[in-house]
């Protein structure tokens, strides 16, 4: 068998070239006698696979999903079954479970149906058995636990002191998500001052970034082994170098063509705030809807946004500005009222000046 693969956040450095051919998701559609699908299910893979994609696919093709109901159009899939678009497929997941009876699928050509039970076969459950002996082997062997539930910090009064650098470093972790187009190489996170516990908030960064890219439970305990799966490697330090602040949490993310660095501090408390963005100073609330734009450093920009905006009865709830100096280029951090929709975003994209906008909600 040779194997296509497609995935936007994977380094494709993981795969062995041999075995995997790592191609576009449209190459992928148009040449694969068989395409599976094992992704979550979020904004950019709902209906991923429509009757526009599935016409991409061979006639003699066919379509497995056992992943999320929704990633497949159902009324999509029961038309291009029913007209011979494809050959057929295999459906374990629905939009809705369990699958309703007036369903366009129960009345498709060629389709094999199961009510979510992907998981129930022998070689589950063989694999399942195999995981639990090898957790046995390594705890007795090595005295490792690799999926312990319990988080890995013992001293409870260091979890509530440590409480308002978990939640930025998460935010954190989320920010950079939304913000990065690459997949990731490497991650480090420096703590300073009293963000002492640099490995539990170095987890938690990493929790906030995975988050956005897999609906799998990503927690403290599993977080740096998800991290490695993907490739991803990560360090983390404290150190008691004075900074302009008493707690400083600064983290870096190499995709090898882009570095991505961002800082947060915690004031009076218990109170976050993320105070420096790809090298310029902010002083920025992590929470709610805003748009961060990389823009040419001339006049007018900032006028012809807000025009924009205006013009789409969209309120702007804060505008922060920052420039880097002897760069041609300014970024900007613009609070909004609302998360606005994709027409919107499209508009201040097409703004001659503007390089990037991306849209975040934390």
């Amino acid at each position: 068998m040779k194997i296509l693969g497609f995935d936007p956040y994977v380094n494709q450095e993981l795969f062995d070239s041999k075995e995997v051919e790592i191609v576009s998701l449209d190459d992928l559609t148009k040449r694969s006698d068989y395409v599976t699908i094992h992704v979550p299910k979020n904004k950019s893979t709902e209906n991923l696979f429509d009757l526009n994609r599935l016409r991409m696919m061979k006639e003699t093709s066919r379509i497995v999903n056992v992943a999320r109901g929704g990633i497949i159009n159902e009324d999509d899939l029961a038309i291009s079954l029913n007209e011979g678009l494809i050959a057929g497929a295999a459906i374990d997941v629905f939009e809705k479970e369990p699958l309703d009876i007036k369903s366009n699928l129960l009345k498709a050509e060629n389709i094999l149906l199961t009510p979510h039970l992907g998981a129930s076969t022998f070689e589950a459950k063989e694999g399942v058995s195999l995981s639990i002996c090898n957790q046995l082997i390594d705890y007795f062997n090595e005295n490792k636990l690799k999926n312990a539930i319990n988080i890995p910090i013992v001293d409870s009064k260091l979890i509530k002191k440590m409480r308002p650098f978990y939640k930025l470093s998460e935010k954190l972790g989320l920010m950079v998500a939304q913000i990065c187009d690459d997949p990731i190489k490497s991650v480090n996170v420096e703590c300073y001052g009293e963000a002492r516990d640099s490995k539990s908030i170095s987890l938690l960064f990493i929790k906030g970034l995975l988050s956005h890219f897999t609906d799998n439970r990503i927690n403290m305990v599993n977080a740096d082994i998800v991290a490695k799966e993907r490739g991803i490697s990560f360090t983390h330090s404290f150190s008691n170098k004075d900074t302009p602040y008493s707690n400083l949490i600064s983290c870096s993310v190499n995709t090898g063509d882009s570095l991505i660095d961002i800082s947060g501090s915690i004031y009076f408390e218990n109170h976050p705030r993320i105070v420096n963005i790809m090298g310029f100073d902010i002083d920025l609330n992590p929470d709610g809807n805003m748009l961060f734009i990389k823009n040419k450093d001339v006049p007018g920009v900032i006028g012809k946004i807000g025009t924009v905006l205006g013009d789409l009865k969209i309120n702007i709830a804060g505008y922060l500005l920052g420039r880097i100096e002897n760069k041609d280029y300014a970024y900007a951090v613009i609070k909004l009222d609302d998360y606005i929709d994709e027409t919107a975003l499209n508009k201040i994209n097409a703004i001659e000046e503007i390089i990037n906008v991306k849209q975040l909600k934390l």
